[in-house]
């Protein structure tokens, strides 16, 4: 395979504080990256993630919900609250919408 594609981690991914996988890449990623792209014919080498996408809508439904019964419970909110909610329905329409 080209050189801009790696093998994926072993063990569990490392989450940075914005909870997004951070992944460690080679100083020259970048520029395999573009140099890979420029020289490949055809349709890209596309993975099915059904999978993992079902368990990422579900884990952001799961937050969506624990933030309602949160207002629903204590009748009240906050600004953080309120940020994470925004986040949160924001990567789930991101997630679900089709193009």
């Amino acid at each position: 395979m080209a050189e801009a594609h790696q093998q994926a981690p072993s063990g569990p991914a490392k989450v940075d504080e914005d909870g997004m996988a951070a992944v460690a890449l080679p100083a020259n990623y970048w520029q395999a990256l573009v140099r890979y792209t420029k020289d490949q014919q055809g349709e890209p080498p596309i993975g099915d993630f059904l999978r993992l996408q079902r368990l990422n809508i579900t884990h952001l439904l799961n937050v969506i919900v624990r933030i309602e019964g949160d207002i629903a419970n204590n009748q009240t909110t906050s600004l953080k609250e309120m940020n994470l909610l925004r986040e949160t329905l924001h990567q789930y329409g991101e997630n679900t919408t089709t193009a």
